[in-house]
C-alpha cells in the first residue's frame, strides 16, 4: 500500500502542474460498470489450483486534459470488487469458498479519438500504473499486495452537449501476479463500463 500512496502523490503533483497550464482543456470523468475476473491459477509452491469468481462491480474516476483534437491523457483512480465463486485444488477437487477480491488502482492513461461521426467519436486507449489487490477469505483472513498494472480500452463517446459526453467502453485490466503471503495468484479482468465526461 505504501508504494501505491507514493505513486499517487507523484501523479497528483503532475496533475496540479498540468492544471495550472491547461485549465481550459481539463475534464473529469466518472465510470461505473461490470467487471469479470478470469479464472486465476494459484500456487503456494507445493500445491496448485484455480480460483473462479462471480461478476462484480467496477468504478473509476479520472482527471485529464486534451491534446489538440485527437488525444487525451488522464490520471485515474479505480475500484473493482468480485466475490469468489469456487476453488479447485489439483488432486483434491472443487469446493465452495467464502471470500472476495478487491482492487484499488492508480493509472496514467492515454487515449486517441478518431474522426467524429455525427455526435459519436470512437476511441482507443491504454494505461499503466499500480494496483493494490486485497484477498479476503473467512478461513485465512486478509492479505494484500501492490503490483504493476496495465489496461487497454476501446469504445465510443456520444456528445450530449458542448461540455458533456457519455462514454461506452470495454477495458482489459490486468496486473503482474500478486503474492498473498506465499500464495501466488493471477489477476486479469474484462470490464464493460458506462460513464460521463465533463469538460471544464
Amino acid at each position: 500500500m505504501k508504494k501505491l500512496l507514493i505513486f499517487f502523490l507523484a501523479l497528483a503533483l503532475f496533475a496540479g502542474l498540468v492544471a495550472s497550464t491547461a485549465c481550459a482543456e481539463m475534464y473529469y470523468s466518472g465510470n461505473m460498470g461490470i467487471v469479470s475476473v478470469s479464472d486465476s491459477d494459484i500456487s503456494d509452491g507445493s500445491d496448485s489450483g484455480e480460483l473462479s469468481f462471480d461478476d462484480g462491480f467496477a468504478m473509476t474516476g479520472a482527471l485529464g486534459y486534451t491534446l489538440g483534437y485527437a488525444g487525451r491523457v488522464e490520471l485515474e483512480m479505480g475500484y473493482r470488487a468480485n466475490d469468489v465463486d469456487k476453488i479447485t485444488l489439483d488432486g483434491y477437487g472443487t469446493g465452495s469458498v467464502v471470500g472476495d477480491m478487491t482492487t484499488i488502482s492508480l493509472m496514467g492513461n492515454a487515449y486517441y479519438d478518431f474522426a467524429t461521426v455525427g455526435q459519436f467519436t470512437p476511441f482507443i486507449g491504454a494505461g499503466i500504473g499500480l494496483a493494490n489487490i486485497e484477498a479476503k477469505f473467512d478461513l485465512t483472513g486478509n492479505e494484500d499486495d501492490t503490483v504493476f498494472a496495465f489496461q487497454l480500452a476501446a469504445g465510443g463517446s456520444l456528445a450530449v452537449s458542448e461540455n458533456l459526453n457519455i462514454d461506452f467502453q470495454y477495458r482489459y485490466f490486468g496486473t503482474e501476479d500478486p503474492n498473498f503471503d506465499g500464495l501466488e495468484a493471477e489477476y486479469n479482468t474484462h470490464n464493460l463500463i458506462l460513464g460521463l465526461r465533463f469538460n471544464f
